[in-house]
């Protein structure tokens, strides 16, 4: 602060300083703009009045000369007259038309055309400017170049006497006309010159005058038919910057008080450098904290919190302004085990504790503390690393309960390889059973049997009937497990379910669980694979008879329905709906992803695999509510 009010009043001055010289200059500058409009709009109205008072001149002459009875002397005395008080006239003639061809003849004149020293006109320009006078009904112009005379105006007034059209022309030199009317004073500063309407050069008042450029003006000079152009250009430069001695003083002044200022500066430049080093160590170190991802909590002796980060902040919900000044106790933050010390030394085991955000929530976070020492080496306090491991040991839990789900399937798995060596090991000895009970039934018919014996024909006939129907159960097994590929085609969904029937029942967990078949006898067959779709329903039925496990052995019911919808009848839909309790919220979860599940022994494979298994059918798995209460899966099959 010392340092900036010294440099704040000298950047002060310095900046009034400069803005008073270039306001002066400024207004130097618009004084000068508004002399020259001053003098030009003046000199543009001289120009046009010597002009128009030209015009009068010549009209009064025409008129006295017609109450002279066209007297020539008459004219020649006025004419002279006229040229005498308008140096800028160089003659003064008079036309008359004869009538011969409509030609105009010279009748009189005055002035230098007498001696054969003038401007050449010829007939048809002084046609073109007497048309016009006629056209306008008043005085018209003409403007004509000439070499040796430069360039000169032609005034021409138009009048008829006793039917004969007579006009009386002045010739006007238009630099005699500058030179006549603008003064020497005017003319000595600034460079005037008349222009035509393409900006070229008809006269100049002075040659030997040339403006700089800086003030200009241009004024338009209309008169009769024609407007001249008058461009100001004065030989004044641009105003100076410094226009006097007083303002030399004052930026003299001013720079000795900016060496004042620099002398300052020099003894205090140690201290700035010194502060300059400490902002950069506090931002170095804050930047560090605010990048770190570990929360970072600072205590006095007596457990009152003096600093923490941002990520401790967030780590708790609350702001800094809550945390600072309050004792660390579990009833704060939830932290438990943090009143341990270690004397002169970091802890390195760390503090497992469970914080209470403020939003009720909880999340376990593992804690190293250590002290922190004065100048003198006694403890002042503690400083606490705080990391969150909520996320850790979630995972882990995670990780212990997915390793239990996999041994449980790599079980799964070994038990079916061992079911599916079991059902080809004991193919052979039910053929066998199958063979001696028909050989039985064989013989007690060749034997021809008596009543007697036919209760134990029919009893052949329960045990070959019973061992077929094992046979045909272990030939199910042996296809279901069977490692193949999808082979869509026909398949008829009313036989397969009927067929599967039998596997269905051995998932039951009761005997007196309730199979249902609302199968439409309408329904053809469908595109698919037999043995994806025996899976679906093997699954399917699997989960329902699951979902209802806690449920009494009246309310356990599946029902396996199959229909055509009316809104598309190219397609069979077969549904699987049950009486439990259904999915609930958790339902697009568990239908989209994999290794979820609502069951607590579960893998979360079931629905997955039925899913991946339609989706080579080109179907999809839908579930909804069963009217029942329970859950319903549908999908549909394109039929064949």
């Amino acid at each position: 602060m010392r340092l900036v009010i010294p440099l704040g009043v000298i950047c002060f001055i310095v900046v009034v300083t400069g803005a008073l010289l270039l306001a002066s200059q400024n207004l130097e500058h618009a004084r000068q703009e508004r002399q020259l409009v001053s003098d030009t709009l003046w000199a543009e109205q001289a120009v046009v009045f010597e002009l128009q008072r030209v015009v009068e001149a010549m009209q009064s002459l025409e008129r006295d000369f017609a109450l002279s009875s066209q007297s020539e002397k008459y004219f020649h005395v006025r004419a002279a007259a006229i040229m005498q008080r308008s140096p800028e006239i160089g003659r003064i003639s008079l036309w008359q038309d004869h009538g011969d061809n409509d030609k105009l003849h010279v009748i009189m004149s005055e002035g230098a055309s007498a001696a054969g020293d003038a401007l050449t006109t010829n007939d048809d320009e002084l046609w073109s400017v007497a048309r016009k006078a006629e056209t306008m009904r008043g005085p018209a112009i003409s403007l004509l170049q000439d070499r040796k005379h430069g360039v000169h105006m032609l005034l021409a007034v138009t009048t008829y006497l006793d039917s004969t059209r007579q006009v009386i022309v002045a010739s006007i030199s238009l630099d005699q006309l500058l030179a006549s009317t603008i003064p020497w004073w005017f003319a000595h500063q600034t460079q005037l010159t008349l222009e035509d309407f393409e900006g070229n050069v008809l006269a100049t008042r002075d040659h030997h005058v040339v403006g700089k450029g800086v003030y200009t003006h241009r004024l338009a000079a209309p008169f009769a038919d024609e407007t001249l152009y008058l461009d100001a250009d004065s030989t004044l430069g641009p105003p100076s910057l410094i226009p006097n001695v007083l303002t030399l003083s004052v930026v003299g002044m001013s720079i000795l008080l900016a060496w004042t200022v620099y002398a300052l500066w020099r003894d205090l430049a140690w201290r700035t450098a010194a502060e300059k080093r400490l902002r950069s160590q506090q931002a170095f170190r804050e930047a560090m904290e605010a990048s770190t991802i570990t929360g970072m909590r600072a205590t006095d002796t007596a457990g009152i919190i003096t600093y923490v980060n941002q990520a401790y902040c967030t780590m708790v919900g609350r702001s800094t302004g809550e945390l600072i000044g309050t004792l660390v106790e579990s009833s704060r933050d939830g932290a438990t085990g943090c009143s341990v010390r270690a004397e002169g030394s970091a802890i390195q085991k760390a503090l497992e504790a469970r914080l209470t955000r403020s939003d009720g929530t909880s999340i376990d976070v593992a804690i190293f503390e250590a002290p922190m020492l004065d100048g003198t080496g006694a403890v002042s306090g503690y400083m606490a690393s705080v990391l969150d491991v909520t996320e850790q040991k979630r995972n882990a839990s995670l990780l212990s309960a997915q390793n239990e789900r996999v041994n449980r399937l790599s079980r799964l798995i070994t038990m079916g390889e061992m079911t599916s060596t079991l059902a080809h090991e004991m193919n052979q000895p039910l053929t066998a059973i199958n063979s001696y009970l028909s050989a039985g039934k064989n013989l007690l018919e060749a034997a021809g049997h008596d009543a007697e014996h036919s209760e134990a024909y029919q009893m052949l006939e329960k045990a070959r009937y019973q061992a077929e129907r094992a046979g045909l159960v272990i030939r199910r097994i042996r296809q279901f497990v069977h490692k193949s590929g999808p082979v869509p085609g026909p398949v008829d969904m009313t036989q397969l379910i009927t067929e599967l029937l039998p596997l269905v029942r051995l998932q039951a967990p009761r005997p007196d669980s309730v199979i249902e078949l609302d199968l439409d006898a309408a329904c053809p067959s469908v595109i698919g694979d037999r043995v994806l779709l025996e899976q679906v329903l093997l699954n399917l039925t699997k989960n329902a008879f699951e979902a209802m496990a806690t449920w009494p052995s009246a309310d356990q019911r599946v029902i396996v329905a199959m229909w055509r919808p009316e809104d598309d009848m190219q397609y069979v839909v077969i549904e699987v709906r049950d009486s439990g309790p259904g999915l609930g919220e958790e339902a697009n979860a568990i239908l989209s992803s994999s290794f979820t599940t609502t069951k607590a022994d579960g893998m979360g494979l079931g629905l997955s695999v039925c899913r991946t298994a339609l989706e080579l059918l080109d179907s999809r798995l839908v579930y909804g509510k069963s009217p029942t209460g329970g859950a319903s899966f549908q999908f549909r099959l394109r039929s064949a």
